[in-house]
């Protein structure tokens, strides 16, 4: 009879084979996420993909502070189950702040917050703001102009058409609820 003897930290184990048949070995690591990785995780039964710095683990959860997601939402204070529907890879707290930068945020790894990240214009730039009706208007900004000032002081400036869209159909979804 054929025997398979595998020894692991200084322990042999000795496994019987069958006499006939192929036989296949595999050598895998499993990674364990532990209090202050920055991970991945893979919900397969989702399709989702999380990022988050863990905070602390149990034999059955992992605790996050902050995570955003792949559709860069933003949760807090939640947990992980550890199960086999679930992937966890190890990434590097660079990699976890790019995540949080795609979602408008900056991160820091220290403390585990963050906080939203403040784009300025630059002279001759191309931006958006809503007009009087409500509706994406694009203009070139001019840095010494108050008009240009005060929207930017405000938060009414967007990179994008899409970014002011979305903010003018909040304003009209309050507008709506407001008359109704």
């Amino acid at each position: 009879m054929k025997q398979l003897k595998i020894t692991i930290n200084g322990e042999v184990k000795t496994f019987d084979l069958p006499e006939n048949g192929e036989y296949k070995c595999e050598v895998t690591d499993s990674y364990v996420p532990k209090e202050g990785d920055c991970v991945m995780v893979e919900l397969t039964d989702y399709s989702s993909l999380y990022w988050c710095k863990v905070t602390d683990t149990t034999t059955t959860f992992i605790d996050f502070k902050l995570s955003v997601n792949s559709e860069s939402v933003i949760s807090k204070n939640g947990c992980f189950e550890k199960s086999d529907n679930r992937i966890y890879t190890k990434i590097t707290p660079e990699e976890l702040k790019a995540k949080y930068a795609e979602a408008g945020y900056d991160w820091d790894y220290e403390t585990d917050t963050i906080k939203p990240i403040k784009w300025i214009p630059k002279e001759g730039d191309e931006v958006w703001f809503l007009n009087a009706h409500i509706e994406p208007e694009k203009f070139t900004f001019i840095e010494n102009v108050n008009f240009d000032i005060i929207l930017l002081e405000k938060g009414l400036l967007f990179q994008t058409e899409e970014e002011c869209q979305k903010f003018a159909d909040h304003c009209w979804e309050f507008i709506n609820k407001k008359n109704s």
